[in-house]
């Protein structure tokens, strides 16, 4: 499988966000097995809410 994208300026990691994959607001149903958790990364596990992101956010 290969992935193209186009980026309209270089990686930023101060500007990178993420979001708790199982934030209850965003009520997405993942498909795990029964009892099973997703292995995750250190930053991914450590990602806040929807909420808290959107608070900290100026628009």
């Amino acid at each position: 499988m290969q992935v193209l994208y186009k980026a309209s300026a270089p990686y930023a990691p101060g500007c990178e966000r993420s979001i708790a994959w199982n934030d209850p607001a965003l009520a997405i149903d993942w498909p795990l097995p029964l009892g099973q958790q997703p292995r995750l990364s250190g930053k991914d596990a450590a990602a806040p809410v929807l909420a808290a992101v959107a608070a900290g956010l100026r628009f």
